[in-house]
């Protein structure tokens, strides 16, 4: 049994694996893209990713069919600051040394006649 939140759970060593390789992820900074359909348990191993990291935000973002990519990068900017680097300028998390940014319902955007969206590509 695996604790998450006050919740217990009994886990399949794939499910084991996914949490292992999340946590990871996460503590090195690395970005990773978690795909799946509602209620298949993204929410929980992105709790179980970040726990434990004192210097992470969460964010949410909610996507709509009127989703822009312009409306995600506000959100990014609302929560970063743009800053110098070598080669060139990068967004920092301004509350925290890592943020994560959780894009919800992104297949509510609508697509074009080409049925293809710019948000999500």
């Amino acid at each position: 049994h695996h604790n998450i939140k006050g919740k217990s759970f009994s886990l399949a060593s794939s499910a084991i694996d996914a949490l292992y390789y999340a946590r990871e992820w996460v503590a090195r900074g690395d970005p990773f893209l978690l795909v799946g359909p509602q209620g298949c348990g993204k929410e929980t191993v992105i709790d179980y990713a970040c726990s434990g990291d004192r210097g992470l935000e969460l964010s949410t973002f909610h996507c709509d069919k009127f989703t822009q990519p312009s409306d995600l990068l506000k959100h990014i900017k609302r929560k970063c600051v743009l800053d110098s680097a070598f080669g060139g300028q990068v967004y920092r998390p301004r509350a925290s040394s890592k943020l994560i940014i959780v894009v919800k319902d992104v297949d509510l955007i609508k697509t074009d006649e080409y049925g293809t969206c710019s948000t999500v590509s």
